[in-house]
């Protein structure tokens, strides 16, 4: 999908590349679990992805052992800094709950974005975020995750 190049080309109008901020995150414990259970490798992911899209690489941000319940990590304050100074044009994420946990979260960080004409993609979801429609899925989805997060927590109560 070459759709940031043309929507974002037109803000950093010296470089014809969009560019973007990779965004990893593993909480304590989650080192050792799952398709990205390290920063490194979602790096290494992230930025596969944005050689293949044509994205100018800016900065490559990890948050190793935060919980992405809080949204005081130090990783993400400099990508939101990244944003208001209008550093970045697009932070790159390898699946919502890298990002936040709750969808509340998600929403403020994402508008706080778009504030800024700064779009969050994650590499592995289908759709773009770039419709009304895309921005609603994505809440669904991070509402779903939240929801599977509260009833795995009082299982194991």
């Amino acid at each position: 999908m070459k759709i940031f190049k043309n929507k974002l080309s037109n803000r950093n109008a010296g470089s014809s590349m969009p560019r973007v901020a990779l965004y990893a995150r593993v909480g304590e414990g989650e080192q050792t679990r799952g398709t990205f259970s390290n920063c490194d490798s979602q790096l290494q992911d992230l930025t596969d992805y944005a050689k293949r899209e044509g994205l100018e690489i800016v900065a490559s941000v990890k948050d190793e052992g935060y919980s992405a319940g809080s949204l005081r990590r130090s990783g993400l304050t400099r990508i939101r800094q990244m944003a208001q100074d209008d550093a970045i044009d697009l932070v790159l994420i390898s699946s919502y709950d890298r990002f936040a946990r709750s969808s509340s979260d998600f929403y403020k960080i994402s508008e706080e974005f778009g504030q800024h004409n700064v779009q969050l993609k994650t590499v592995h979801a289908p759709q773009d975020a770039t419709t009304a429609a895309d921005r609603f899925a994505e809440l669904i989805l991070i509402g779903a995750q939240s929801h599977a997060r509260e009833q795995k927590r009082h299982r194991h109560q």
